[in-house]
């Protein structure tokens, strides 16, 4: 992993910062080391498909050259796509529908392929992270905070049923030095993280604390849900991936290996809900 030069004044005193780029493959060679385990988070958000697939390719190949032991590749549970079904595991069948998802799930796909018979390869795909200072929320949370009326109500009743499928960034790193120190073999796995299994990851939930938190009014008239077929069509129109606002990720697999969550879901809400108060109101 690499961190950028602005944030090594962060560093503990016993990490060592190494600065490169994953599109030059010799700079990832002062990187790595024999037998040593690699996390990957690296997305060329701003690049085309093909660029990732090349940076993925050089990491690949720099990972067999100095022969490390397993590599954790942090993807997206959303490689999923377009599904009829609402609970998604591991071994749901991906029809990925945005170039985001379809590039997401090649890049996976190609480190497996390319680690095979060198070394081992998981797969982590978190869902939708959040956390203070992640910039996931932000948007939904100002879009409650400073919408009128009319257009809160529209949002509402499009959205009131809504699963929010956000997963704490405290979890997703637990999740990550879970299976770094895990001494089974686990090559080739794919685990999904998620916070869905509380009953308050919904959109309902996080407008009523946020609404509570800024002394925001109800709507004047009661809030009628649309009707799945319009929610159906809305999202198509906008060529959204899931069609169905109750999918829900299970980290069941997860689980099952022995994780556990560190984080509880409605303290880590609070704790990005006061950030977002303190950084948002000084900026405005």
């Amino acid at each position: 992993m690499f961190i950028k030069r602005k944030h090594e004044d962060l560093t503990p005193p016993n990490v060592k910062v190494v600065t490169g780029d994953l599109l030059v493959p010799s700079s990832l060679k002062q990187l790595l080391s024999p037998g040593c385990s690699v996390i990957n988070l690296a997305y060329l958000w701003s690049s085309s498909r093909r660029a990732n697939l090349l940076a993925a390719n050089n990491l690949a190949l720099a990972c067999r050259e100095a022969r490390v032991r397993r590599l954790i590749h942090c993807s997206t549970a959303v490689v999923v796509g377009r599904i009829s079904g609402v609970t998604v595991t591991e071994e749901t069948e991906c029809r990925p529908f945005s170039e985001y998802e379809i590039t997401k799930l090649a890049i996976e796909e190609h480190l497996l392929r390319q680690s095979k018979d060198y070394y081992e390869t998981v797969i982590l795909r978190p869902t939708v992270v959040f956390g203070p200072g992640g910039k996931n929320l932000i948007k939904v949370v100002q879009d409650i905070i400073q919408n009128n009326w009319i257009t809160s109500y529209f949002r509402t009743s499009l959205f009131k049923k809504r699963m929010m499928n956000l997963v704490s960034v405290r979890n997703v790193v637990a999740a990550m030095l879970f299976l770094l120190k895990d001494e089974r073999n686990l090559n080739r796995e794919i685990f999904i993280i998620s916070d869905d299994d509380d009953e308050y990851n919904n959109y309902a939930y996080l407008r009523h604390l946020i609404m509570k938190r800024w002394g925001i009014a109800e709507s004047p008239i009661p809030i009628i849900p649309f009707p799945r077929t319009v929610e159906g069509l809305i999202f198509r129109l906008f060529k959204k991936s899931s069609l169905n606002q109750s999918r829900v990720y299970s980290s069941g697999k997860l689980a099952l290996l022995g994780y556990k969550k560190p984080a509880s879901f409605c303290d880590e809400l609070e704790a990005y809900l006061n950030w977002h108060e303190k950084v948002f109101s000084v900026r405005n």
